[in-house]
């Protein structure tokens, strides 16, 4: 059984401190796999889906399935 997390929180510090190339592969919320290419309106983002706040200070983040990154 999985057990409800908290909020994850990707908080770069700055401009010269940043989190970045981060990926998640099969990523599943409530059962639905997240990924970038989910088929949404081009104004949501793929983490809109996730419980998770991604400052500015965040790049290259990105959502694959299993497919996808095998893909790569």
């Amino acid at each position: 059984m999985a057990h409800p997390a908290g909020p994850l929180l990707l908080i770069g510090l700055d401009a010269d401190h940043v989190i970045k190339d981060v990926t998640f592969e099969n990523l599943r919320v409530n059962g639905r796999v997240i990924r970038d290419s989910g088929g949404k309106p081009a104004w949501y983002l793929a983490s809109d889906g996730v419980p998770m706040f991604v400052n500015e200070h965040v790049q290259n983040l990105r959502f694959l399935t299993t497919e996808e990154a095998a893909a790569l």
